[in-house]
């Protein structure tokens, strides 16, 4: 089997690694874009000579929503303090008059003080149903983990000690506090054939996308390979100019 110059890096670099390695490993240790090291390892399994292995997983990030809340308490734990601070109940319309927040602001609190069972309206009153100590809570816990722009894996957050599924639970409802993706972590090896390939002394060939005049001239077209194109890929769309209204008749 011929190789490419960057399959041919590739499987020399899995070669000298004792575990599967993320492609990302590879395209840093080689210098490489991390997409022709995904599409090498692709061709060199379909050779036998990988193997691939793929696993999914979450990715975490905050919302534009939440940002605010970075440096600043939720809107329920100020709520839960003026409640306290007024004997455990207070006129709803009354609390914007006892704190930083809008009365929008309360309003929409209500049901999330409601689903953690910290407070419920009573007439037109809010009434404190427990002592609510200082502790953060998972959704708050994800949010601080989660500051400066940080974007983390779902085992990165559970390795942190944050209960993630109950985060998860509260903020998920939060419209603009978490954003998720869906990613896939792909890790590579070399198989036996892939050795054998090595050892049998598998040369790199050169490949090209065009064919230029130094290389007619020199021959060293013989020892390269072009690259494929598939023609049908998704290209943009052209639209022809409007014929001329004189040659329409």
């Amino acid at each position: 089997m011929e190789l490419t110059p960057t399959q041919h890096r590739v499987l020399a670099h899995l070669a000298d690694s004792d575990r599967p390695l993320a492609i990302g490993e590879i395209a840093q240790a080689l210098g490489i874009d991390q997409s022709q090291v995904a599409a090498a390892c692709v061709e060199l399994r379909d050779a036998g000579a990988t193997a691939l292995a793929e696993t999914p997983y979450e990715e975490f990030s905050l919302g534009q929503a939440a940002q605010r809340y970075v440096d600043a308490p939720l809107p329920e734990r100020v709520i839960v303090k003026v409640l306290a601070a007024r004997g455990g109940r207070c006129a709803i319309p009354e609390i914007p008059n006892h704190c930083d927040l809008t009365a929008a602001d309360v309003g929409q609190s209500l049901r999330w003080l409601a689903q953690r069972g910290w407070a419920k309206k009573d007439g037109g009153d809010l009434k404190l149903l427990k002592d609510v100590d200082d502790e953060p809570t998972p959704d708050e816990q994800l949010i601080a983990a989660l500051a400066g722009g940080r974007v983390a894996r779902d085992d990165e957050i559970r390795a942190d000690g944050i209960d993630l599924d109950a985060a998860r639970r509260l903020l998920e409802k939060r419209k603009g506090f978490l954003t998720i993706k869906q990613r896939t972590d792909r890790r590579a090896s070399i198989t036996d054939a892939g050795r054998e390939l090595l050892e049998s002394g598998a040369t790199a060939r050169p490949r090209v996308t065009q064919l230029t005049p130094e290389m007619l001239s020199d021959g060293s077209w013989r020892e390269a390979d072009l690259a494929p194109y598939d023609v049908t890929l998704a290209a943009k769309t052209r639209y022809p100019g409007k014929e001329h209204a004189f040659q329409r008749t």
